[in-house]
């Protein structure tokens, strides 16, 4: 799949398989719930809007410099495969 990952409460950019030019492949059960719930049944092809409260995301403790507790994310997915 290829994504791009954007936290909705600041609109900076924490994660892109775009700029890096390599699409990533991630397994459902090692990525956050939203993004899973979201990606789970989609068809390859598609390209998926995925907004995801903190709940769903990284709570309240957030992730990294780029997205603190509480903060909302939003990803695009194109989805290029299913292995």
């Amino acid at each position: 799949m290829n994504y791009e990952g954007v936290n909705w409460n600041t609109g900076e950019v924490f994660d892109s398989s775009f700029d890096r030019g390599e699409p990533a492949t991630f397994s459902t059960q090692g990525v956050i719930q939203g993004f899973h719930d979201a990606l789970v049944g989609q068809k390859v092809g598609s390209r998926v809007v995925v907004v995801i409260p903190s709940e769903l995301g990284y709570g309240d403790t957030g992730s990294g410099d780029l997205i603190k507790g509480g903060d909302t994310i939003v990803f695009v997915v194109d989805i290029l495969g299913v292995q």
